[in-house]
């Protein structure tokens, strides 16, 4: 029997994925950044928080892990085209619903990648 699973589930599993994956030296940046950004796009809107993240995910740190995280996410649910890796490039050029549509499940994904690091990156456990 095939297993349901809903979009919350969805963006749980995959999120929860990717968190673990976080090395040692990037989880407190990676729990910061995640618990900060949804704020940044409300704010400053998508687009311009997307260019924030390019512009420092070349330092290696988490913002990279964030960056590739968000572009295969939108590219899996088939709101960018691929997971080439130019999610700047293509959030720009989105039509303003499917900006408006990214912007959204960005924001429910981020609850998911905060709440995981909250837990998996706790003070004990070294994070």
């Amino acid at each position: 029997m095939k297993q349901i699973i809903n979009k919350e589930q969805e963006r749980a599993k995959f999120s929860f994925e990717k968190a673990s994956k976080i090395s040692d030296n990037n989880k407190k940046n990676y729990k910061s950044y995640v618990k900060s950004l949804p704020m940044m796009i409300k704010k400053s809107g998508l687009g311009s928080t997307i260019a924030f993240i390019f512009a420092k995910k070349e330092t290696g740190d988490a913002y990279s892990s964030i960056y590739n995280e968000l572009n295969e996410w939108l590219a899996k649910q088939k709101i960018l085209e691929t997971e080439d890796g130019k999610l700047a490039e293509k959030i720009v050029n989105l039509s303003p619903e499917k900006y408006m549509f990214a912007t959204m499940e960005v924001l429910e994904y981020l609850k998911w990648s905060r709440r995981f690091a909250e837990g998996l990156f706790s003070e004990s456990s070294g994070g």
